[in-house]
Formats: structure tokens, sequence, C-alpha cells
């Protein structure tokens, strides 16, 4: 009898040992499930937060690429850019041409000065020996205080042709406040008719010439399909 009520208790214990580690066991996996969702909450913000910071250094890299931007534009509408100056000769005859002087390019230019030197008399005047006269007054000089990305300056007094020739060579020095250009312009009369080309250069570091501008009549002499720069 006694051993049935012992192995009874036991079993009642054993139950109850079972129960408790049952309850323990479940009351253990809803604490783990609990910190698994906040484990995953937290992840989920973690990613979230880092989206955000990926999408505000992104903005932010934007913004000072568009600051760069503007302050580059901002500089290049102040000095010039890459715009330059071009003259060339309208209203040509005997007596001489009317110089028109424009800006291309989409920056306005600054302090624009241009010198007009008919190469021919020039090299007559330092064949006989210059004076100081005749350096002086050796070219036309002009002074236009901002030129209009596109616009045209037109010129208060004519070129006059100081010789009854049929062909001028013009050595033309352009200024401005980006930059320096040395042009050629080339007067001819072909047929009694005057046709004129011009071609814009700017110095390199190293000295060399790079082409910028170039324009000519369609009847204007040509070598071999190609215009003659140096002087003839």
């Amino acid at each position: 009898m006694l051993l049935v009520i012992r192995q009874s208790n036991d079993a009642v214990k054993s139950q109850r040992v079972s129960e408790e580690s049952q309850a323990a066991l479940k009351r253990n996996l809803e604490r783990l499930g609990d910190a698994t969702a906040r484990i995953r909450t937290a992840t989920a913000e973690t990613v979230r937060l880092q989206a955000l910071n990926a999408e505000l250094q992104r903005r932010l890299l934007e913004q000072g690429l568009a600051i760069k931007n503007l302050a580059q534009e901002a500089i290049r509408s102040t000095t010039g850019g890459n715009s330059y100056p071009v003259l060339a000769f309208t209203g040509i005859s005997d007596e001489g041409a009317w110089p028109v002087l424009w800006s291309e390019g989409k920056y306005p230019l600054r302090h624009v000065q241009v010198s007009i030197v008919d190469d021919a008399e020039l090299m007559e005047k330092l064949k006989r020996g210059p004076t100081i006269n005749d350096i002086v007054n050796s070219g036309v000089d002009f002074e236009f205080a901002s030129l209009a990305p596109g616009a045209a300056a037109a010129f208060k007094q004519p070129i006059k042709f100081t010789s009854n020739h049929d062909a001028y060579n013009f050595v033309v020095r352009l200024f401005a406040d980006n930059g320096a250009w040395d042009e050629v312009i080339k007067v001819r009369r072909i047929d009694g008719k005057w046709v004129s080309a011009f071609r814009v250069t700017r110095k390199r570091a190293d000295g060399s010439d790079v082409f910028v501008h170039e324009q000519s009549d369609p009847t204007f002499p040509r070598v071999n399909g190609k215009i003659a720069w140096t002087n003839d």
C-alpha cells in the first residue's frame, strides 16, 4: 500500500515538474519570440534609417553639385567663360569697309578691345623706318565696355583703304577679360566685286595657335579648296 501511494506521489510530482518545465519553456519561447520581434523591428528601423541617410547624402551631393555649377556659371558670366569676339568687314568698297564686332558663345564679354592694322601699310612703315607718329598711328583701336551673347556692335567710323589695291590683309588683335585672340582678315576684289575671309585663333600656353572661328565668302580665292592664310 505504501509503495503504491509513494509511486502515485512521485507520478504527481513528475507531472507537476513536467508541467512547470513546459510552462517555463513556453515562457522562454514567448520571450524569445518577443526578442526576435524586437530584433526584427530594430533591423527594419536600421534599414529604414540607412535608406534615409543614403537619400540625405544623395540630396546633399546633388545640392553641392548644383551650388558648384551655379558658382561656376556665375564666374563664367562675369569673366566671359569660353565666349570670344569676332570682327568682320561689311559694306566693302574701293574706299574702305565698315567693321562689325560680335560675340560667339553663351556668356557676355567685358572690356573688349580691338586693334586693326593694315599689314601692308605697317610693313611699308617698317621698311622706311617708323617714326613715333607711325607707331602711335599704326592701326585703328576701338573699345567696348561689354558685348552681350550674340549681339553685334557697329563701329562709328569705317576702315579706310590707303591705296588702290585689289587685295588687303588686316591683322586684328582682340582682347577681353577672359583672354586674347588673333584674327586675320583678307579682302580681295574679284571681277569687280569685293569679297572677304577671316580667321580667329587663340594662343596656347606653349605659343601654338588654337583655331577658333573661320568664315569666308563663297567666291573668295582658294588654293586646292583651301584659303591661304599666310599673307600674300
